[in-house]
């Protein structure tokens, strides 16, 4: 295995989270245990998440799981531990450990660079492939800038078809910043394509292999479509009303290595086990020691704050935080209508993880992650100030529910007409790097789908011929068609024209 990093190049910051583990198991007493589930169950009730699913690893074992509200209210179902979540950016973990894998049998080589992984790739302005590595793409250090048509492609529209993401990648430039520290999608993206041909399968198959099979987790996988419809938690945000469902946008076209995995709370929590136990799960060695340490390792140095948690460093799938003194290895991940956080804190031996369909998301799962840490360390006083932000969360959400129905009272004044008969705007649109955008009709409105997203409009401006719509879930951005002689020839949608085609 010479081609991971020996003991020798680990940093002092990969030592700092290996620092000798406290001794015993951690148990929750009883009325730790009912604090946390009054609290689970509190945040359900004010309506600030429609469900969650909340689960806890203390050395080897599971020593606590929650379940909470709704992941189907339309349907009556609650969330259960079969409920499945989408889990968004908390997929990287899983990717890089499934690439670190490939490393150790010499079927990618984490210091491969991009040239010789994607030959003949070519790039947008001062990206020079033959000088980034698989390390940097999995460490966000590789200063490719991620808002493009690449990381757009696979995570939203869908339209992911080879030849058409080989030629976007032209529209990614490099960053200002060069090869600091910044985090995106792009980097995970473009190994996904590297993935495909070099492993000769989808990358969803590699992950499937490498880490959900061996693992146990038999509830996880990269294609939505595997798991029945009646397991899924359904996406739901914040309304003036309360909650809204939105709808569930993914599909397994733009289920994406950098965000692509669907899983329950035990499933993660096995995945849990094995990073605190060096590979470990139900004292069998699934994954190498070695190939566990080597993605815990810390590659990039920054500083942060994140929702209240000081971060200082990235791994490869990993970030690295400080939480009332401990070293705290995460990964959190959202997407409306989902919100996820992967947490452990190596020398407590302790992981958590908790999963949501919507709602208020990251605000009020943070306060409620470190609230449960506080628990199980007896820090009491640590524990009050974290329930006290969880209880300051309630006047937040009513601003942010008296916003949203001053926005939408301001949207119903718009008129509902255009300068043109809706039929006029009907057609297809298309970027070369961007893809398509398809304008039809229904029940007499206009439809507007893009891929996997479709959205039935507002009318923003008739006169200007603009809408609203909805593309991206629960996200309204402002569609402006060009218009020529009485006639549609393009429109422009979050910056990016589209030219109307026969």
């Amino acid at each position: 295995m010479s081609r991971l990093q020996t003991v020798s190049g680990v940093t002092a910051l990969a030592l700092l989270a290996c620092a000798p583990p406290l001794p015993a198991q951690a148990t929750l007493q009883p009325a730790a245990r009912a604090s946390l589930d009054s609290v689970v169950d509190w945040l359900v009730a004010r309506e600030f998440l429609p469900g969650i699913a909340v689960a806890i690893v203390s050395g080897d074992q599971v020593i606590y799981q929650r379940y909470s509200g709704w992941a189907d209210r339309e349907a009556q179902r609650r969330v259960d531990a079969n409920t499945v979540f989408y889990i968004a950016s908390t997929t990287k973990p899983m990717t890089a450990l499934a690439t670190t894998l490939l490393d150790r049998d010499l079927i990618i080589d984490l210091d491969a660079t991009v040239s010789q992984l994607l030959p003949g790739a070519t790039f947008g302005a001062g990206v020079d492939p033959s000088r980034i590595t698989v390390r940097q793409l999995l460490s966000h250090t590789h200063g490719i800038d991620g808002n493009g048509p690449v990381s757009y492609r696979a995570a939203y529209s869908g339209e992911i078809e080879r030849a058409a993401m080989m030629r976007a990648l032209a529209s990614h430039g490099a960053t200002q910043g060069g090869t600091a520290f910044l985090y995106n999608n792009f980097g995970y993206n473009l190994l996904s394509l590297a993935i495909d041909s070099i492993a000769r399968k989808p990358w969803q198959d590699v992950l499937a292999e490498r880490v959900f099979r061996p693992a146990g987790m038999r509830s996880t996988t990269a294609r939505v479509s595997e798991i029945p419809r009646d397991r899924l938690a359904m996406p739901y945000a914040a309304s003036p009303d309360g909650l809204a469902r939105i709808p569930y946008a993914k599909t397994d076209n733009n289920m994406q290595a950098a965000g692509g995995v669907v899983t329950t709370a035990a499933d993660l929590a096995r995945l849990v086990i094995a990073e605190l136990n060096g590979g470990r799960i139900d004292g069998r060695q699934v994954f190498p020691a070695d190939v566990i340490a080597e993605t815990q390792r810390p590659v990039a140095s920054f500083s942060q704050n994140v929702a209240g948690i000081p971060r200082f460093a990235y791994a490869l799938g990993w970030q690295y935080g400080l939480l009332d003194g401990d070293t705290l290895v995460h990964h959190m991940g959202g997407f409306p209508g989902f919100s996820s956080a992967v947490t452990f804190v190596p020398r407590r031996r302790l992981g958590l993880i908790t999963l949501s369909n919507g709602g208020f998301g990251p605000p009020v799962e943070t306060p409620l992650m470190m609230y449960a840490y506080a628990l199980l360390t007896g820090r009491t006083e640590a524990a009050a100030r974290y329930r006290a932000m969880i209880d300051s969360s309630v006047t937040p959400a009513a601003q942010r529910r008296a916003a949203m129905a001053a926005d939408r009272a301001r949207r119903a004044t718009r008129p509902q007409t255009m300068a043109l008969p809706f039929s006029a705007y009907v057609g297809r649109y298309e970027n070369a790097a961007w893809g398509s955008i398809e304008v039809a009709l229904r029940d007499g409105k206009l439809v507007v789908r893009n891929g996997a997203l479709e959205s039935v409009p507002e009318v923003y401006d008739g006169a200007q011929h603009q809408i609203r719509v909805e593309l991206e879930p629960a996200t309204g951005r402002v569609l402006a068609f060009r218009v020529e002689n009485g006639r549609p020839t393009a429109l422009e949608y979050n910056g990016i024209r589209f030219a109307r085609v026969p």
